[in-house]
């Protein structure tokens, strides 16, 4: 049979590695997994176990326009002001979360709840915020620096008092000082008072106390802040806040939202204030004028002595009432313009507020005292918190003197518009009026005196009824902004989340030892599996030797019916195919320690069972192995005396065992200086012409090829190679080496055995293990004692029968 069937014969046992082979190759480092498991969720338990919490607290705020007020005015369409202030005012969420979220907000709330001053309750790893549970209360009489930071220890805590250390730089401490309660504490330029807060104090317990600048505070609570819109359809702001006592962030949350509903209602009352003023002004002005017109009409009447119009006038008159009418609202709302229009060309309004609710009807008035109102309250909150002349700062003053520019153009426009309505009306009049020349002067000259009248009193009705207005409004004010609910706040921390951080655990605790058995994989030199012989190179299989701890050297018997037994039975049979009918057998290998000394000893001995004459010659003359793994006596003479010609008798050379008798061990003898040479010369053709005709099979076991010539010399007289590869020590550049060999040529009728077989699980080994049916983790392992890992004088093949504790480790970690 040519070696195409053989190889075929034997891949017909292969198989690829399958998913369920990868699983268990990986379970099989079981040990791995639980220790990196067990190092990673003890890492995650000090990490959850030490780590500061940080909850969640979440708060809503819903954004109300002013005409969606309950307690509001509605806005009036025919007033400007009514308008521009009250109705149709839109909702900016963006600005309100700006808003919300501003440096001067913070710092209210950390100045009404004293959240500048913390009390932490020391642990053995972490102190633990205990806000609002603090056993005594940190008081503050006299500031020093106000940019400064205070930091104290407090111990010791009895009915009396305690002992305080100020902590210094790096945690340094003051030498320890007993306090009394209520007793002043001073500390450079500070001074402080501490008083009990708790009947019950804990014994034992330290704490410590953080004071530090209110700015500073704000700055530190903002940072764990995060204003975001509940949702596209609603106006309502949806508040979060990381902290790290439940307590605290509850009460942040309802102060910041309490604070920005009084900054509200302040700037409203802010306007009205204004207002109000500004209409007291005028009064008085309308005032003065108006006892001055009805001075004039007193007068004119007694120098005249009119005292009432005729009927004939009255009934003129009649006609021309509506555009009288008309043309004294005109005049209101042209004095209204005047007013308005001085109050923002002089100098001293920079800085104030405009007076809004006066009633002029043009929309673009309303909306830019509207907007100059809102620029100048945000310019008196940026105030305090920047430098005059910050940009932000500069940027808003120039914004309001561009609104002021636009609000007096516009105001400028409405009083052209006015007067040109004006001249209309009076236009009218005057078509009316022709029909009066009859009348007397007199009587014209009054009633031009008591339309006067009548526009001052209107005006200054209008004024009144305006500050009433604006008192009542003022009075009830109320606030744009509403809490949905009380700020909530997790019992259960954000952060260190547990769930994710022992996911993460289980995740790094597999993927580790995943990751290192892949490195190791990946950089193993050595041939594990038989792809890594089948890729490397197209020389034949004949078999298989499986691994078996404390295995002796000579294992085939006619009882023996083991896995390694059955395993050299089947390279008998695959021996046929490759021999034919030829008898010689070479066994060899790339480096020592591969095991042909073992496989030599077990094929000649499982042919010997079958009935045949077996020759076995150790012709490994430099390190003979067979004689010496079997307790056998050595023979004085051997192989080597046989080739100088010292022996002629062949007969004298071999040894045999009681249980083979048809097997003969030829001996190798003493160690020649010069092997090479020996094995060239006419005693070898003679050999094995003697050894031919007296024995069915002639098993050489030879040198390695990879360290000596001397198997390369011998294959003149065989008719067959067993190359031996030993998994997990063999090189896998050697079976490049072996391809080499086999396509030259330079060792004929070549077949491969691949020994020390591992299956399955770490070893990654798939091989002919559902063929032959083994499979099953037993093996062997052999060597040679004094030369490697192998054989040594006590236990044969196998040298783990004693191991030191670094081999024991080693095997435990399946590093070997």
């Amino acid at each position: 049979m040519s070696d195409t069937s053989i190889q075929t014969l034997i891949d017909s046992g292969a198989k690829k590695i399958s998913p369920k082979e990868l699983v268990f190759k990986y379970f099989s480092y079981l040990v791995w997994f639980f220790i990196s498991l067990l190092i990673c969720f003890s890492i995650a338990y000090i990490y959850i176990r030490y780590s500061h919490r940080v909850y969640l607290a979440t708060a809503k705020v819903l954004v109300i326009a002013d005409d969606d007020n309950t307690g509001s005015t509605k806005s009036n369409e025919n007033d400007l002001i009514d308008v521009a202030v009250l109705g149709g005012k839109k909702v900016n969420l963006d600005n309100e979360i700006e808003l919300i979220q501003s440096k001067l907000l913070m710092q209210r709330v950390v100045r009404r709840f004293n959240l500048n001053i913390q009390y932490y309750e020391e642990g053995n790893f972490i102190h633990s915020n205990i806000y609002d549970e603090n056993p005594f209360i940190w008081v503050v009489k006299k500031a020093g620096d106000s940019t400064q930071s205070i930091n104290v220890k407090i111990s010791n805590l009895n009915q009396q008092g305690g002992k305080y250390a100020f902590i210094l730089d790096k945690g340094h401490l003051t030498p320890s000082t007993n306090f009394s309660w209520n007793e002043k504490i001073k500390y450079k330029n500070w001074e402080f008072v501490v008083s009990q807060n708790q009947k019950k104090l804990p014994a034992g317990t330290s704490y410590t106390v953080r004071c530090q600048p209110v700015p500073n505070e704000a700055n530190e609570i903002s940072r764990g802040l995060k204003v975001t819109p509940f949702s596209k359809a609603t106006t309502i702001m949806l508040l979060k806040l990381d902290i790290d006592n439940v307590k605290r962030g509850a009460v942040i949350l309802d102060g910041l939202i309490e604070e920005y509903k009084k900054l509200n209602i302040e700037d409203k009352n802010n306007v009205a204030f204004n207002t109000i003023s500004f209409i007291n002004q005028r009064l008085e002005i309308i005032t003065k004028e108006l006892s001055g017109v009805e001075n004039n009409l007193e007068g004119f009447r007694n120098k005249k002595e009119v005292i009432a119009p005729t009927d004939q006038i009255e009934e003129l008159y009649k006609d021309v009432g509506d555009q009288e009418k008309a043309l004294d609202e005109l005049n209101i709302k042209k004095q209204i313009s005047d007013f308005l229009l001085k109050e923002v060309q002089q100098p001293k309004t920079t800085g104030e507020t405009v007076p809004s609710n006066l009633g002029i009807d043009d929309p673009a008035v309303g909306a830019l005292v509207l907007r100059y109102n809102e620029l100048q309250l945000r310019l008196d909150r940026e105030m305090p918190l920047n430098a005059p002349n910050s940009l932000v700062i500069t940027d808003l003053k120039d914004q309001l003197e561009d609104d002021r520019k636009s609000l007096v153009a516009a105001l400028q426009n409405y009083q052209v518009n006015v007067k040109q309505r004006i001249n209309d009306v009076t236009l009218l009049n005057n078509r009316h009026y022709g029909a009066l020349n009859q009348i007397p002067s007199t009587e014209r000259v009054m009633r031009a005196i008591s339309r006067e009248q009548t526009i001052k009193e209107g005006l200054y009705l209008y004024l009144l009824q305006k500050r009433e207005e604006t008192e009542v409004s003022s009075a009830s004010t109320v606030s744009n902004y509403k809490e949905i609910d009380q700020a909530e706040v997790s019992n259960t921390p954000i952060s260190p989340n547990k769930s994710k951080i022992l996911l993460l655990a289980l995740i790094v605790g597999i993927s580790v030892p995943v990751l290192v058995i892949f490195i190791i994989d990946f950089f193993n030199d050595k041939v594990t599996s038989k792809d890594d012989v089948t890729k490397r190179t197209s020389t034949p299989f004949i078999g298989e030797i499986g691994h078996i701890d404390n295995m002796k050297a000579l294992i085939v018997n006619n009882k023996s019916r083991s896995m390694v037994s059955e395993q050299f039975r089947i390279i008998r049979s695959n021996l046929h195919f490759l021999l034919k009918d030829k008898k010689t057998i070479l066994v060899t290998s790339s480096i020592s320690n591969e095991g042909k000394s073992f496989v030599s000893l077990n094929v000649a001995a499982v042919l010997a069972i079958s009935g045949k004459n077996v020759a076995l010659l150790e012709f490994d003359l430099r390190k003979p192995r067979i004689i010496a793994s079997l307790d056998l006596p050595k023979l004085t003479t051997g192989l080597s005396n046989y080739l100088v010609g010292q022996v002629v008798d062949l007969d004298k050379l071999y040894l045999t065992l009681p249980e083979y008798p048809s097997l003969h061990i030829y001996n190798s003898g003493p160690i020649p200086p010069n092997p090479s040479e020996l094995m060239l010369g006419d005693k070898m053709n003679e050999l094995f012409t003697n050894l031919k005709a007296k024995y069915d099979y002639i098993i050489i076991d030879s040198a390695p090829v990879g360290l000596v010539g001397d198997s390369f010399t011998i294959a003149s007289q065989t008719d067959a190679v067993l190359y031996i590869i030993r998994q997990r020590y063999t090189i896998k550049t050697q079976v490049e080496f072996i391809n080499d060999i086999y396509e030259s040529g330079k060792l004929k009728n070549m077949g491969l055995i691949i020994n020390d077989v591992k299956v399955g699980g770490r070893y990654g080994y798939y091989g002919y293990g559902n063929t032959y049916g083994y499979g099953y983790g037993y093996g062997y392992g052999y060597g040679y004692g004094g030369y490697g890992n192998g054989y040594s004088q006590k236990s044969g093949y196998f040298d783990d029968d004693k191991t030191s504790w670094k081999k024991r480790l080693k095997r435990f970690f399946s590093l070997k």
